[in-house]
């Protein structure tokens, strides 16, 4: 059985050098501080190498998130934490509806540990996918979607029952 295509993209790419082409990279602007720059065309991390997550309340009152990565993930982000320091490594969140730009990420360390933060940007509704789609670690109190009563069990493909012949 084939496994589930994922409902929510996470990516996460790296700053490029502008001698490396269009091929290679893309034209984005940055902010904080505001400038052009150039972003790799191939994602360093992506969705299928996220173990678990741990959400957590932003000051804002968005989300934030940690991201556990398999052993993949993990190789990849030492390797761009160490060879890029001083760049900028940025992450969109997509589903089928649109995607988003997260906050900027500077690499100011070497990260080894394989754990990567989102540290704010994340809306409930984000945060009910990506509960659903990758493990959980921690307690967090994550939103619940809730559906009113009047469409419980409501199914717009259900053949609808005819209606009893009146009583004569």
């Amino acid at each position: 059985m084939a496994d589930r295509p994922p409902t929510i993209s996470f990516r996460f790419y790296a700053e490029a050098n502008a001698r490396d082409g269009a091929s290679f990279s893309t034209p984005v602007k940055l902010g904080n501080p505001l400038r052009d720059a150039f972003l790799e065309k191939v994602p360093t991390i992506h969705e299928g190498m996220i173990k678990s997550i741990y959400p957590f309340r932003a000051e804002d009152g968005t989300w934030g998130c940690s991201l556990r990565l398999d052993n993949s993930g993990r190789i990849n982000l030492e390797v761009v934490s160490t060879e890029r320091r001083g760049t900028y490594f940025i992450g969109f969140l997509a589903t089928k509806k649109g995607n988003h730009r997260l906050p900027d990420l500077i690499i100011d360390r070497t990260v080894s540990d394989g754990i990567i933060t989102v540290p704010r940007g994340l809306t409930d509704l984000e945060m009910v996918v990506l509960g659903k789609q990758f493990k959980v670690v921690g307690d967090p109190d994550l939103p619940k979607l809730t559906v009113p009563k009047e469409k419980r069990g409501w199914n717009p493909f259900r053949k609808k029952e005819p209606a009893p012949a009146p009583a004569s």
